[in-house]
């Protein structure tokens, strides 16, 4: 079971604000959920079977340090539009 404050998760909070500070805002004055949900991806895919997705309403083109994709597909995250997610989840509605 996880526990969020399992150390193995609060380590890769703080090496994905390193690796991506701009991302995290951890030089600005308001915290920022990307980093913690990256982690969370990461570490569920580590620790289980199944393959956690990330969902971001962003692309990496214009800003790619800045991006939870970028994030992801460093540290092997799939990640998806919240459209994907509803066809994958829901594969016999209509999405389209």
């Amino acid at each position: 079971m996880l526990s969020i404050g399992d150390g193995e998760y609060l380590r890769l909070v703080g090496e994905i604000a390193f690796r991506f500070p701009q991302m995290c805002a951890t030089r600005g004055s308001r915290e920022r959920a990307d980093g913690y949900v990256v982690a969370m991806g990461t570490h569920l895919n580590r620790m289980t079977n199944r393959r956690h997705h990330v969902v971001a309403a962003e692309t990496a083109v214009d800003q790619p340090r800045r991006k939870i994709p970028t994030a992801c597909e460093v540290y092997q995250v799939p990640y998806d539009s919240i459209i994907d997610m509803l066809r994958r989840e829901f594969p016999d509605e209509n999405w389209d």
